[in-house]
């Protein structure tokens, strides 16, 4: 089980089961009858969301199980980056074509991995998770009865296995452990296994001796079966850099910088949301900053993450309060106008309406009231409030003075829709609590 759990952590949307509008991931070649562990993940999330609601993702879960189940099989442990956002949706044909087979080429392994960042020593280094875990027959059979050559098997463990877990014909679903001196340690016996040709999969086997490549993986599993501490660092370390790989596919949950990409064929973006249309700047700040930090460290920091740092820096040099901000975010690689128009609050909602919206997300009344406070900053136009400043009475009543004052400078009964007046008047480029002090005086 501790194997299953393990290997969840690089597929987080295989979590999610069959819908109307997705064929899951569960039954994906590489993962039939293969993958286990879902309700370890199922058992452990209700526990968090029983003490904290809405807070802590799958993703998230599924990376901290698979780091302590390697380091209870006595493997390395390492630093898991939190903040990962939960995917909606599942893709089965995508998890054929980018899970290797089990028959994979060493060049085939080598592309895959390059197309997420990932280098020749990740690729041997994660390929020794492989010393734990069990192999169905039918994804081993054709290596351990018909390959010669640089994919031989040892013929004493072709006879062992064969014998034990894999006739010939049938048993396709009988398991044999993938590395049988010591099947529940986590330790560098695999690529000692590689050296001697005793491994079940013809893609293990690929990684050494194969005779393509420039000899880089042959090296390596060499270091790895003579030094078990260079490989539980290496190990640890290619972990990290999986875990900030990007969430491909639709954008999951949570804030994942989504309104930055532009229309495309496949979709239309956010920016032309009603509430953010011709209101909400800055794009070209967060993307001369993303620029200049790919520069330096590419794929490594996120937009979503870089617009979470300039949030917090933005209140801060408006004298406003800092605080630490948790990265690990993932960015969006699409982007729903018809989400976004539906989920941000309008201007004329109720607070009813409000307490709904933030209580969906995981957020109270408190947290309603604090972040409002946002608007102590910033800028509106006249056809987001002309309605509230010419009609509004009673309980949503403004200040007179107010209402005439911003009607004469911004905002006529007709036209001038575009025309923008400052969110807070008295000190427009201060962040205190200047707002505050103006809905109790109706002068918002």
């Amino acid at each position: 089980m501790c194997a299953g759990v393990r290997r969840l952590r690089q597929t987080e949307s295989v979590l999610l089961d069959d819908a109307s509008n997705f064929t899951g991931e569960k039954n994906a070649g590489p993962n039939a009858n293969s993958l286990r562990g879902y309700e370890v993940i199922d058992a452990i999330k209700a526990q968090v969301e029983a003490s904290c609601k809405a807070t802590v993702s799958c993703a998230d879960i599924v990376a901290l199980a698979a780091r302590d189940t390697v380091s209870l099989l006595g493997g390395p442990s390492w630093t898991v980056q939190l903040g990962r956002r939960d995917g909606l949706s599942a893709n089965l044909n995508a998890a054929n074509s980018n899970l290797p087979p089990p028959d994979a080429t060493l060049a085939d392994l080598l592309a895959r991995f390059s197309a997420k960042g990932l280098d020749v020593r990740d690729v041997a280094a994660l390929s020794g998770a492989h010393t734990v875990g069990w192999a169905r027959c039918a994804t081993f059979r054709k290596h351990i009865y018909n390959d010669t050559g640089a994919s031989a098997v040892d013929g004493a463990f072709a006879t062992q296995v064969r014998g034990k877990a894999c006739p010939s014909a049938a048993g396709d679903g009988n398991l044999a452990p993938l590395e049988l001196r010591a099947p529940a340690a986590f330790d560098n016996g695999y690529f000692q296994d590689l050296v001697a040709r005793r491994v079940l999969l013809r893609s293990d086997q690929e990684l050494y001796g194969s005779g393509t490549g420039d000899g880089a993986t042959d090296a390596l599993v060499r270091a790895y079966a003579a030094n078990a501490s260079l490989f539980a660092a290496d190990f640890a370390a290619t972990m990290v850099r999986l875990g900030r790989l990007a969430l491909t596919g639709k954008s999951g949950e949570g804030c994942d910088a989504s309104i930055l990409p532009d229309d495309t064929a496949s979709f239309t973006g956010e920016k032309s949301a009603g509430p953010n249309t011709n209101s909400l700047h800055g794009y070209e700040v967060i993307e001369a900053i993303k620029a200049q930090v790919e520069a330096s460290c590419k794929a490594t920091v996120s937009c979503a993450g870089i617009v979470a740092l300039a949030a917090r820096d933005a209140v801060s040099l408006l004298r406003g309060l800092s605080w630490t901000v948790q990265l690990g975010r993932w960015d969006g690689l699409s982007a729903n106008l018809n989400v976004v128009n539906a989920n941000l609050p309008l201007l004329d909602a109720t607070l009813a309406d409000l307490l709904a919206r933030f209580s969906a997300k995981g957020l109270d009344a408190r947290d309603l009231t604090a972040l409002s406070d946002a608007h102590t900053v910033g800028w509106a136009q006249c056809a987001t409030f002309r309605n509230h400043i010419y009609n509004d009475s009673s309980a949503s009543a403004v200040d007179d003075a107010f209402t005439v004052q911003v009607r004469g400078k911004a905002c006529p009964s007709a036209g001038g829709d575009g025309n923008v007046v400052l969110l807070e008047l008295r000190a427009p480029i201060a962040f205190d609590n200047g707002y505050f002090q103006g809905l109790v005086a109706c002068r918002v």
